[in-house]
């Protein structure tokens, strides 16, 4: 992202700064989806292929969120949650647990 932009990657922005690591990790997660999702609406897509491409995968897997899976009956995309906890050692915060 670095070397793409000529921006540097801050871990940590201030306050009213552009946050490129939150941009980078959204955009590869559309661009994923949208990739998955035209891919399984066929070779001539369309408003109702497309609307029907979720259905039709039933789950993808995005970079940074693992297998995402689509329900139909509210149309909607039903990510894992996870809570995190601080690691001093480590001195970074690691997967506590999978809660969804």
């Amino acid at each position: 992202m670095e070397k793409a932009t000529g921006d540097p990657i801050v871990q940590f922005p201030e306050s009213g700064d552009p946050d490129y690591q939150a941009s980078a990790s959204a955009a590869c997660r559309y661009i994923s989806l949208f990739s998955q999702l035209a891919g399984a609406a066929g070779k001539d897509l369309t408003v109702a292929s497309f609307g029907k491409a979720a259905e039709k995968l039933g789950s993808v897997t995005l970079p940074g969120s693992g297998t995402v899976k689509y329900d139909p009956k509210t149309h909607t995309w039903l990510q894992p949650l996870y809570t995190y906890k601080y690691d001093p050692t480590r001195k970074q915060l690691i997967i506590d647990k999978k809660i969804s």
